[in-house]
């Protein structure tokens, strides 16, 4: 069921023309019920199972023509390998970020939130000073 949804085009054009086959070939069995003489039950039962087919076969060329195959789900499957030969993949970390971020989140708390970026920008710039100053006494 769940990969009907990941059809392409050309799969749900396929499957609308064969629909409109299995329309055509019951309107035609239907007829044929017409002429026999088949009872109302009869009748019934036989669009039943028209029906029933008519939903396996769409369903059928639905599922062959669907796939996984884009580029995101393709990642995915390589996922585990790598990790396994190469370690935590590092670039799916939010660290790096959150620690880059952490100084700026200290700045805006510190200031009154009004302009706010220009003092940030200045908060950052005197703590960035301060440490490379600190360095250069160290050396």
């Amino acid at each position: 069921m769940f990969l009907r949804y990941r059809t392409g085009k050309s799969a749900k054009a396929r499957a609308d023309v064969l629909s409109k086959e299995l329309t055509k070939a019951n309107k035609f069995h239907n007829e044929q019920t017409n002429i026999n003489g088949y009872t109302t039950m009869q009748k019934a039962r036989v669009a039943a199972e028209d029906r029933e087919e008519r939903v396996y076969l769409i369903n059928q060329v639905l599922v062959e023509d669907s796939h996984f195959n884009f580029s995101k789900m393709h990642l995915i499957m390589h996922w585990a390998d790598q990790i396994s030969y190469y370690g935590s993949l590092p670039q799916f970390l939010t660290e790096v970020c959150e620690t880059s971020h952490k100084a700026f989140q200290q700045a805006y708390r510190c200031s009154n939130h009004v302009d706010s970026i220009s003092q940030i920008i200045k908060n950052y710039s005197r703590s960035h000073n301060l440490a490379v100053r600190e360095l250069e006494i160290a050396a």
